[in-house]
């Protein structure tokens, strides 16, 4: 929000018209809303009036957690966003600089996963940023439950090729 220059109460308005629309369920099923408490302080208040505008209709609300925070106090947020709301995945920076594109990964972001999957077992953990064949399959060892590939695919002189070698680290 700071860093976008979008007010909190921008965001709140922007979520008060969606969620008032009748869309067909199908719109929200794969629509999350991801938070990013690095760069946001989010106070308790600020958590329960989120997770009243996504409540209503089951959005999954995504929770970032990047390099520059301890693992701790990644865990210690997403459980009180758990404590009132159960639709929740966690997405681990796979890189540095968030918003950066072909960054290389970085190799931290895998104990990341393992100590979050150790505390949250149930919880879907997914990964983006670096991820190739290689980072997806130490990815998918840690933990994580999705990968998301962006830069491997779309840079790749054949993305089909690209594609089905990724598909094949991770399902061989």
């Amino acid at each position: 929000l700071k860093e976008n220059k979008i007010s909190k109460e921008k965001l709140i308005e922007f979520w008060d018209w969606l969620l008032e629309k009748e869309f067909e369920s199908k719109t929200y099923s794969g629509f999350g809303f991801w938070v990013n408490p690095n760069k946001e302080v989010i106070s308790d208040e600020d958590i329960i009036t989120l997770v009243s505008f996504v409540s209503p209709k089951a959005i999954h609300l995504g929770i970032s957690v990047s390099n520059d925070k301890s693992t701790d106090f990644h865990i210690e947020m997403i459980g009180k966003f758990l404590k009132l709301y159960p639709n929740i995945y966690v997405q681990v920076m796979g890189i540095r600089e968030i918003g950066e594109q072909g960054e290389s990964f970085d190799e931290s972001s895998l104990k990341r996963v393992t100590d979050i999957k150790k505390s949250l077992m149930d919880l879907n953990i997914q990964i983006d940023g670096g991820i190739n064949r290689d980072t997806a399959k130490l990815a998918q060892l840690a933990g994580v439950d999705t990968v998301v590939v962006g830069s491997y695919i779309f840079n790749s002189p054949d993305i089909n090729t690209a594609f089905l070698s990724l598909n094949k680290s991770l399902f061989v």
